[in-house]
């Protein structure tokens, strides 16, 4: 509720006098109360949302308080055509969009990549939760496109693949890392077997040399209950850009501006992930994202890493 979401900033900030906020969860939330706090002096680290309120390349002012680390879905459509670019060596790629937020702002984010690149680009636009697609997929398959990207989030995204089984699509797929669980998975493998390969963006991985030592600090501090928590975890990786940030200060006077500045001054590694830069005024979220590939896992439908986690620059050079 966005109503209460601002009471209890205010709350918060006037009565409790916090110095930070550490974890801000829901979009809805998010975006009431992105101003007030910024506004009010306060830093806000990690969103548990990819709105495009979060996005800036080039924060100043108030705007520098802000520090988003998850995928922000402006970025993940940069790192899809990036994708697609450099794996696949699409010259033309055609992106099917819901009409909502999520969809528009990978469509953005996937427009200015493929224009800076060069690249030719195609997209249509469906509803969100729209039941056939029939004529986007017929437009898109039209087009002659090397690889499609799927701008959605999952609800939607069983329609389009079934719109793409059912028109014959060989293409490979690309879409969203917000799509990367089972039951997505259950939905759409049976139909693409042996048609044509789907993938999607991670932006953790558990494979990485890193990521036993992390996962058992992580589960030495976390009780059991919450140990398989998507929200815990997110929680934790919250908690660890607040406490470099705090470290990072020293033995200066702990003040806004010190924390600030410690938290741009070096390339941060989320525990689990990648880095996330926030140098300049950037303020993107991570594009250090993984390539997962839709297959049978463990004897049932399930993602699998296909590609390790880069970030734009390293997939580009991949290439």
């Amino acid at each position: 509720d966005p109503t209460k979401a601002i009471t209890c900033a205010q709350s918060m900030v006037e009565d409790e006098k916090v110095f930070g906020f550490v974890g801000h969860f829901g979009t809805g939330s998010i975006v009431a109360t992105y101003d007030y706090i910024s506004e009010q002096g306060v830093p806000m680290v990690y969103y548990a949302s990819g709105v495009n309120t979060l996005f800036n390349e080039n924060a100043t002012g108030k705007d520098r308080l802000s520090f988003p680390v998850q995928p922000i879905l402006v970025t993940e459509g940069q790192v899809m055509v990036a994708r697609a670019y450099a794996n696949f060596d699409a010259e033309k790629i055609g992106m099917i969009y819901t009409n909502d937020d999520a969809g528009k702002d990978m469509l953005n984010g996937a427009q200015a990549k493929a224009k800076e690149l060069g690249i030719e680009f195609v997209a249509e636009q469906v509803p969100a939760g729209a039941t056939d697609v029939s004529a986007a997929v017929t437009n898109i398959m039209s087009a002659g496109v090397d690889v499609v990207l799927a701008g959605t989030i999952q609800p939607t995204l069983p329609t389009i693949i079934s719109g793409l089984v059912a028109q014959n699509n060989e293409s490979p797929v690309i879409t969203s890392y917000n799509n990367t669980d089972n039951v997505i998975a259950a939905q759409i493998q049976p139909q693409v077997s042996g048609k044509f390969d789907v993938y999607a963006s991670g932006w953790i991985d558990l494979t990485q040399e890193s990521a036993a030592a992390e996962l058992a600090d992580f589960l030495e501090n976390i009780d059991e209950e919450h140990a398989a928590s998507a929200f815990a975890t997110a929680g934790w990786i919250a908690g660890h850009f607040m406490t470099e940030g705090l470290k990072a200060v020293g033995d200066d006077p702990l003040t806004v501006e010190n924390f600030v500045e410690s938290l741009e001054a070096t390339s941060i590694k989320i525990p689990f992930g990648g880095f996330v830069d926030f140098a300049n005024g950037r303020r993107v979220g991570t594009d250090s994202m993984t390539l997962m590939k839709l297959g049978v896992v463990n004897d049932a439908p399930g993602w699998s890493l296909d590609q390790p986690l880069q970030n734009i620059e390293e997939i580009l050079a991949s290439k």
